[in-house]
């Protein structure tokens, strides 16, 4: 199996709330030859005034997607799906599970054909075998949409993930699921309740509770070709970030934590603030060969490999780290090392990729 590689989304340490602002009316890249095609307006945008889409610049380039940010106000989804969202465990893989149901086919086909028009970045050359090689987009989810598609999945997201140092002894750590467990039984939720604990050091200990879907996400296609891949990796958390809307703009703000350089070190974090715990792939379309997701053995989950077959309109979440670029700093417990298999076929691969956010433990 190649080496590890880790996702290039790690928030830089010293970010404050204020000074990370994405605009929507600044810095824009022209869109590829993919966006120049059809300007037709999707059903959801026809008594809208607002574009069907804009590009997003940045105040902090820090936080540049180096594919480029759009945002579409105009954009909706039904208030509700048109199937029951069912939850699945992945068997054979702590923590990870399927969302049967998230997206109906049509809603699918609408993001896949705004994307296209939004337009992918192709990907270059690679250097090197862990650089990623399909095409992308970054898209900011703004309120209405960012709320219809997580009212769809609350209640199968974990309610709560407890965090704890890997220090902690055993006895610690019983402890620590007995009282989470009496917890949730004197709340109703008994023992099928979806809180997590989960090992995740170098990131603030305590418990930290469900917010929802980050509105910062991205979109990847990959190619028919066989060639195009995403080599084994493993998702770092990202801070949690809302879409604002002003005469017409849209402004992405971040929370404003900031990291500590070593797993000993302090986090500094606002009331409110979030950070993402879990990473939600949601499959956008059918009708090609091969191009699973792997889900893949790591030092602390030896699993095997797990092979998801992605099947329109289901999500699969699994979990990430807090490792953040610090050596010193052990992968989470149930961060899942995971890669993104070639596409054959008549039909390209789209999968939409956000995470799931949880609000950090009151600051002491």
């Amino acid at each position: 199996m190649q080496a590890a590689v880790r996702a290039s989304r790690r928030p830089p340490a010293g970010v404050s709330h204020q000074g990370s602002i994405w605009r929507c009316h600044q810095h824009a890249r022209r869109p590829t030859r993919s966006a120049r095609g059809s300007q037709s307006t999707s059903r959801s945008a026809i008594s809208c005034s607002l574009p069907p889409y804009q590009p997003c610049g940045y105040v902090n380039p820090d936080h540049a997607a180096p594919e480029g940010m759009w945002c579409a106000p105009s954009f909706q989804l039904t208030e509700t799906p048109e199937r029951e969202v069912v939850r699945e465990a992945v068997s054979g893989v702590p923590g990870a599970f399927h969302l049967r149901g998230v997206l109906g086919i049509d809603e699918a086909a609408r993001i896949v054909s705004l994307a296209e028009r939004m337009g992918f970045v192709e990907a270059e050359e690679p250097t090197t075998s862990e650089d990623r090689q399909n095409d992308a987009l970054s898209w900011a989810l703004h309120d209405s949409l960012c709320n219809t598609l997580s009212s769809r999945v609350l209640f199968a997201l974990p309610s709560t993930v407890r965090t704890y140092n890997g220090a902690r002894g055993d006895a610690e750590v019983d402890e620590m699921e007995r009282i989470e467990e009496t917890r949730r039984m004197l709340m109703g939720a008994g023992k099928d309740s979806t809180a997590m604990i989960r090992r995740a050091d170098g990131a603030p200990e305590g418990m930290h509770r469900l917010v929802g879907l980050n509105a910062r996400c991205r979109i990847y296609r990959y190619a028919a070709d066989g060639k195009q891949r995403f080599p084994p990796h493993f998702d770092d958390v990202w801070p949690g970030a809302r879409v604002f809307e002003q005469d017409g703009k849209c402004e992405l703000g971040y929370s404003g934590w900031t990291y500590a350089a070593s797993k000993e070190g302090k986090w500094a974090w606002q009331t409110g603030d979030s950070v993402s715990h879990l990473t939600m792939l949601l499959y956008l379309n059918e009708g090609f060969s091969d191009g699973e997701t792997a889900l893949l053995s790591s030092e602390d989950e030896p699993q095997g490999e797990v092979l998801i077959s992605p099947t329109c309109g289901d999500a699969l979440c699994f979990g990430q780290t807090f490792r953040l670029g610090r050596d010193a700093v052990d992968d989470s417990q149930y961060a899942v090392l995971h890669e993104g298999l070639p596409v054959t076929g008549s039909h390209p691969k789209y999968v939409l990729r956000t995470d799931v956010l949880y609000e950090l433990p009151e600051s002491s």
